[in-house]
């Protein structure tokens, strides 16, 4: 794993002062996540690796469903974990472990498809009333149809931010709440840009339908 001569220092001097004292806190057992991230910011790769393999297959998903290519999923999904082991310290435990790395995963995600064109950014007004009033889109969202290859191909024409939202929010289930925490937006902007998604993807599809 990568190397963090630093941190591995101090966690030995941690680790070999109170090793008694805590001779079973990373046995193969261990799945307490608060635990493992204490240790993995003190250096312990393999702390942090038992931190990271709940998560490998669905932050892999994430990046597949947004970037639509298998080798590219892994060449984020990859560097993503990368970047969780470098800025590991950063996390302060403000929220949820999974939504900070989904977090990354989908900035990483921009880095590549961002290249020399610009994220498309929306003003933040709310529209409640709109989103409560539809919120679960019977007409264009079931379970047989999210991921039919008409829905696939809809998804392609939305926006680079209104398909991070949708993806988020139906295919990976995630809260309002969280996808504001992933993308570092507010629940009002979430709520403007799924709105509009799905007023897009209504269009796109009825067309497919006549």
């Amino acid at each position: 794993m990568m190397s963090n001569s630093r941190n591995n220092g101090k966690f030995s001097e941690i680790y070999y002062k109170f090793k008694d004292r805590f001779p079973c806190c990373l046995n193969s057992d261990s799945n307490d996540e608060k635990v493992l991230i204490k240790w993995a910011q003190l250096g312990n790769s393999y702390a942090f690796e038992r931190l990271i393999l709940p998560y490998q297959r669905r932050v892999y998903l994430i990046c597949f469903d947004l970037s639509g290519s298998h080798d590219d999923a892994q060449d984020i999904a990859q560097e993503t974990f990368i970047k969780a082991y470098k800025y590991l310290n950063k996390y302060n435990g403000n929220s949820a472990f999974y939504t900070w790395l989904y977090r990354i995963a989908v900035n990483t995600w921009l880095d590549h498809k961002r290249q020399n064109s610009r994220q498309e950014y929306i003003s933040n007004y709310e529209l409640d009333e709109l989103y409560n009033s539809s919120e679960n889109f019977p007409d264009i969202i079931t379970d047989s149809s999210i991921k039919s290859q008409y829905i696939k191909k809809a998804v392609e024409t939305l926006s680079t931010q209104q398909k991070t939202v949708f993806i988020l929010r139906f295919y990976h289930e995630l809260t309002l709440s969280e996808i504001a925490q992933s993308l570092n937006v507010t629940e009002g902007t979430v709520k403007t840009v799924l709105f509009r998604s799905l007023q897009k993807l209504r269009i796109i599809l009825r067309s497919i339908k006549d």
